[in-house]
């Protein structure tokens, strides 16, 4: 199995999280299991280059692994021991970093969840 929480979304390319996930793929025996939290800042409309970003994400890592079934992840589901942002760091961040405080006014963190089985 492999695990990241908060570790995709400081790559600064789509190529290096293909690459990053071309070599998950390769250290992992076939059918092992491979799960990404990765942490997004959104809104009730994401810009277009987020919905890029988005995506690319998944059409990355799904050339490698095979996604689980709704089933299989059930205990997947979002939870917000997951988030690695809780309002009261949010709440610092928007103090600490000022140019910051209008994203954080107008867009929320939360979590995307990859999870799927070496092809």
């Amino acid at each position: 199995m492999l695990f990241s929480i908060s570790v995709v979304e400081h790559m600064t390319s789509s190529g290096d999280v293909e690459a990053f996930f071309a070599d998950s793929r390769r250290i992992l025996k076939d059918g092992a299991c491979s799960i990404h939290l990765i942490d997004l800042l959104t809104s009730d409309e994401p810009s277009p280059l987020q919905i890029e970003r988005y995506r690319k994400y998944g059409d990355s890592f799904f050339k490698f692994f095979l996604p689980m079934t709704s089933e299989m992840y059930d205990d997947l589901r979002f939870r917000s021991c997951y988030c690695t942002n809780p309002d009261n760091v949010m709440h610092m961040w928007k103090k600490d970093t000022p140019a910051s405080g209008d994203a954080f006014a107008e867009q929320q963190m939360t979590t995307l969840i990859l999870a799927g089985f070496a092809k």
